[in-house]
C-alpha cells in the first residue's frame, strides 16, 4: 500500500497503458504545463464525464470515444482542427520513428 500511495503522491503511473495519451495531447495544446489544470466538477459537467472516466482517460488507460474526445476540445476551446491535428500525429510519427530505426 505505501507503494501505491508513493506512485499517487507522484504521479506516476503504475497501470499498463494504451500508448500514446491523446487527452493529454488535448491539455498540451490549450495549456503549457498541463498537469497544473485543476479538474472541477463544472469542468466534468461539462464534458459530462463522470471523476473515474476522466481519471482513466487523463492517465491513458483507456481511450476516449469520439463524443467524450470532442466535448474535452470544446470544453477547452481547442478548434476541431487542432483537435483532429492531434490525434492524427499518432500516424505520421510513428512512420517517421519506424523509418528511422530501420536505417
Amino acid at each position: 500500500m505505501a507503494v501505491l500511495l508513493y506512485c499517487h503522491r507522484n504521479g506516476i503511473n503504475y497501470r499498463s497503458s494504451i500508448g500514446r495519451n491523446i487527452v493529454f495531447e488535448l491539455f498540451r495544446i490549450k495549456f503549457i504545463h498541463p498537469e497544473y489544470f485543476t479538474i472541477t466538477s463544472d469542468f466534468l459537467k461539462a464534458v459530462k464525464i463522470n471523476q473515474l472516466r476522466f481519471w482513466q482517460l487523463d492517465r491513458g488507460e483507456t481511450k476516449p470515444t469520439n463524443e467524450e474526445y470532442c466535448r474535452l476540445a470544446s470544453a477547452l476551446g481547442i478548434t476541431m482542427q487542432e483537435a483532429f491535428d492531434a490525434r492524427q500525429l499518432e500516424l505520421f510519427n510513428d512512420e517517421k520513428n519506424d523509418t528511422t530505426t530501420n536505417n
